[in-house]
């Protein structure tokens, strides 16, 4: 009589489950324009001293990653210090991505797993303020609780950050959204999905899917060390799966083992992919096919100088902008040079302000083409 309860009981939840996965499905658009998938992370963004840096040992610009007790640590000692916060919200590179993707008008839904607790519940109030669908995944292990970056803001506008991945590093397989999310013309992915395991597996089978669709795979390399840590493996993806891959010089050199940011560049239209490869203040390359005529189609690579920027207020979100621009300049098939070029507006408006997401009127500004005046260089 026991056994029979239980599958009773089953049956139930399962048909139950079944029907808030079909609810859930009918309330969604038919497709998506963009997707990504990537660490759902709550950002809280502080403005310190250089002094503090040093005397707490860390190193400007790069990310110190610590457990949940850490970062409390660290969020007490900020509070004692009195230390200003200048941003709060959803965070994590490939997200704020999506959230300047959003802004720029296009229709993004986004995958990524969030626990059960109170920066959880802000964090999906921060996804639901800017309008993102979020497809939520069950978490492998919910004590770890919701994944939190504290980003450190210096007086010249560089970021520090203390972060902690919590739950949002084990993404796991979900048939269901990989169906959903494998539909959208663009589907962005980050090298940081590239561990643990279980997140990898997940990634390989959305970029199948998406790729089994007649679907753009873009891959963001998120950091140098895992160009460095996954070389082999990030390579392979990109030629199976990616049709567009972008990253700063050192993650681009890195994984290329080219000495410059145009040799990067160069590598990697090489590889029949499209690619941008950042380099600060020194600009941008974007390499690709331009289609000139009818008959004409060829590989192009571009410089991008940087324009001058009159004051930098803070650099979190420069390169997730930078990729917001160029993936809604491909969604609307621009050119390779005003892809960049509009990329770059992106990247400069989100430095000149608070926080990683772009001013809502960004589109006020890419139509009145107010990258046109940005020097351009075409190598070939």
């Amino acid at each position: 009589m026991e056994k029979i309860i239980i599958v009773i009981v089953v049956c139930i939840l399962s048909l139950i489950e079944t029907y808030a996965m079909d609810k859930f499905r009918d309330g969604l658009p038919s497709e998506f324009d963009c997707c990504v998938i990537g660490n759902a992370l709550y950002d809280i963004e502080y403005r310190v001293s250089d002094e503090m840096l040093n005397e707490w040992g860390l190193v400007k610009d790069e990310t110190k990653w610590v457990s949940a007790s850490e970062m409390d640590d660290y969020d007490r000692l900020l509070k004692a210090r009195g230390c200003q916060i200048v941003s709060e919200g959803s965070g994590g590179s490939g997200i704020n991505t999506a959230g300047g993707v959003r802004r720029l008008g296009l229709n993004v839904v986004v995958m990524g797993v969030v626990a059960d607790d109170r920066i959880g519940k802000q964090l999906l109030t921060s996804y639901d303020d800017n309008k993102l669908t979020f497809l939520s995944v069950p978490s492998v292990n919910p004590l770890l609780g919701t994944g939190q970056c504290i980003v450190l803001i210096t007086p010249d506008g560089k970021r520090t950050m203390i972060t902690n991945l919590g739950v949002s590093k084990e993404i796991s397989y979900v048939e269901d959204y990989i169906h959903i999310a494998a539909k959208s013309k663009y589907v962005i992915f980050e090298t940081f999905l590239f561990e643990p395991e279980i997140t990898y597996n997940t990634m390989v089978r959305l970029a199948e899917e998406t790729k089994r669709n007649g679907n753009y795979v873009i891959l963001s390399l998120s950091a140098e060390f895992l160009a460095v840590r996954y070389k082999d493996r990030i390579l392979e993806f990109i030629s199976q799966y990616a049709n567009i891959v972008i990253g700063n010089e050192a993650e681009a050199r890195a994984l290329t083992g080219a000495c410059s940011g145009l040799c990067a560049a160069q590598h990697l239209l090489d590889m029949n992919k499209i690619a941008a490869v950042t380099c600060g203040e020194n600009g941008s390359f974007v390499a690709g096919r331009e289609s000139n005529s009818e008959t004409c189609d060829e590989k192009a690579l571009y410089k991008i100088e940087s324009p001058v920027v009159g004051s930098v207020i803070d650099t979190v979100g420069a390169g997730d902008q930078y990729l917001a621009g160029l993936t809604w300049s491909l969604f609307y098939n621009l050119s390779i040079s005003d892809a960049g070029k509009i990329a770059t507006l992106c990247a400069v408006d989100v430095i000149g302000k608070w926080g990683a997401l772009p001013h809502h009127d960004m589109k006020v500004g890419i139509a009145h083409m107010d990258y046109a005046g940005f020097n351009t260089i075409r190598i070939y």
